[in-house]
């Protein structure tokens, strides 16, 4: 019986010291690391406008969170922040956001809707890498590089529109999106490097300078006889 009791009371300072920890957690202005990581009971959640970061890690594996409310007052969503949430289908970034971390959303495989707002500055390697349900999203004016695996495994994915001021795009961003048909380049870009677009056994059509290519030997070409100093040769392969 001694035994039992003792048990019980470690599981009850277990969870006691679990809630303290997630009170301190927005005490400060920031979501810390791990803060939330692992936690099965978490299913929704509004953090508090005082919050202007999530750290690394922060909801890792949250399998059955399925809505968050992030405050316009968060700049910063650090590194793998929501990877592996599972059940999460939708979420509104926020309006101040600059700051986009490595694969913030990898693996959450039922996310199907991402609003990004207007002015994000950076972004990280893999950010949607995984996400197979991602149907919608409209990527912010703002958005100056599509770094790598940005857009990989995202099989519900069938368009992708690249904002006009966007100045370069990685080796390997748009990668195994096995149902994607189109995407349309942004005309003035600076920046491509090889193998921008890799393994997408349905792309029909690349939009580049108001002219649409049907192939990958014809945009190709396209871009080794711009007038643009690429790095790349075979934007498509």
């Amino acid at each position: 019986m001694t035994f039992f009791l003792s048990l019980l009371f470690c599981l009850i300072l277990l969870l006691i010291f679990f809630d303290i920890a997630c009170t301190l957690a927005f005490l400060e202005r920031k979501i810390t690391d791990l803060a939330f990581c692992f936690d099965k009971r978490l299913e929704s959640i509004i953090l508090p406008s005082t919050v202007t970061a999530i750290l690394h890690r922060a909801f890792l594996g949250c399998i059955n969170l399925k809505y968050i409310k992030i405050p316009n007052s968060v700049t910063e969503i650090s590194h793998e922040a929501f990877k592996d949430c599972k059940s999460l289908e939708r979420i509104k970034l926020p309006e101040k956001l600059h700051n986009l971390g490595e694969r913030v959303f990898e693996n959450c495989e039922n996310l199907k809707t991402v609003i990004m707002p207007k002015e994000v500055l950076n972004t990280n390697n893999g950010l949607f890498i995984n996400c197979k349900s991602l149907q919608n999203i409209e990527l912010s004016e703002s958005w100056k590089v599509l770094r790598r695996h940005t857009f990989t495994n995202c099989d519900s994915l069938k368009k992708i529109i690249l904002p006009e001021k966007m100045q370069g795009l990685d080796d390997m961003c748009i990668v195994n999106c096995k149902n994607l048909e189109e995407v349309v380049l942004p005309n003035k870009i600076n920046v491509i490097h090889n193998d921008v677009i890799h393994n997408c056994p349905n792309l029909k059509r690349i939009t580049w300078r108001d002219t649409i290519y049907t192939t990958q030997k014809a945009i190709n070409q396209a871009i080794v006889d711009s007038d643009k100093g690429f790095i790349g040769s075979s934007i498509w392969t």
